[in-house]
C-alpha cells in the first residue's frame, strides 16, 4: 500500500480545480472574502482539508484508498469529491439538483445519482 504522502501527491495531481459558478459554497465564500482568488483558495482549501481527513482515517484502520468504492450524499458541486477522485477506486456522487450532478459528471468525471 502507498503511504499517506503519496497519495497527497497524487490527489494534487489528479484535482480538477475548475468551480461552477452556481455552486453555493462558492458564492458564500465570494461574498465573505475580499477577492475571488481568495474565494477560490478557501474553497479548494476547505475541500482538500476534508478529503485528507478521510484518506487518513482509511490509512490508519489498514484500508487501501484505491480499494474503496465512495458513494458522497449531499456532493454538491464537488468541493470534497474533486479530491478523493484521483485516489479512491471510484467515487458516485448523490445530490438533489441535476445541474449539480452534471457538473460533476462533465468537469470532475464522476458520475452520479439525483436523489429525491
Amino acid at each position: 500500500m502507498h503511504t499517506f504522502d503519496d497519495f497527497l501527491v497524487k490527489m494534487e495531481a489528479g484535482v480538477v480545480r475548475a468551480i461552477s459558478e452556481n455552486d453555493e459554497m462558492f458564492r458564500y465564500a465570494r461574498a465573505a472574502l475580499p477577492s475571488d482568488a481568495e474565494a477560490t483558495t478557501y474553497y479548494l482549501d476547505t475541500g482538500r482539508e476534508l478529503a485528507t481527513g478521510l484518506l487518513k482515517g482509511l490509512l490508519e484502520s489498514g484500508i487501501d484508498p484505491e480499494s474503496v468504492d465512495l458513494l458522497d450524499f449531499a456532493a454538491g458541486y464537488g468541493r470534497v469529491s474533486r479530491w478523493l477522485a484521483p485516489v479512491l477506486r471510484s467515487v458516485t456522487v448523490a445530490d438533489l439538483e441535476p445541474d449539480m450532478l452534471d457538473f460533476q459528471r462533465q468537469v470532475i468525471g464522476v458520475d452520479g445519482y439525483c436523489s429525491s
